[in-house]
């Protein structure tokens, strides 16, 4: 469960907590591990995408593009190894149209200064 605050340490900027759904089977585990980091915890309700849009887009997108793919391997390093080429190639190299055909690293570098 600790492993999810990787994406914390690799965030750009500061967050303000870590949302998720209300369904999730893991949610009270995880809701000491946010006491224990300090980190606040939003809940977020199943059915009502308007409420985390972004996230259900985010989560939409790694659906299509990195879970439907078939995988060659399918043990743990290899498919680790896999998502983090995949989230370099997401956010370093492919062009994004909500982000005015930038990639998200250059679009966070632009936003910062």
């Amino acid at each position: 469960m600790k492993q999810i605050f990787n994406c914390i340490e690799a965030y750009p900027f500061p967050g303000q907590g870590i949302a998720i759904r209300l369904r999730e089977q893991f949610h009270v585990e995880f809701k000491h591990v946010c006491q224990e980091k300090n980190t606040r915890m939003f809940m977020l309700f199943p059915l009502f995408p308007k409420l985390n849009e972004y996230i259900e887009r985010a989560h939409r997108m790694h659906v299509e593009e990195f879970c439907q793919v078939p995988a060659d391997d399918l043990d743990i390093p290899t498919l680790n190894n896999a998502l983090r080429e995949w989230e370099r190639i997401y956010n370093d190299a492919e062009q994004h149209h909500s982000l005015g055909n930038l990639t998200p690293k250059v679009y966070i570098s632009n936003y910062s200064q």
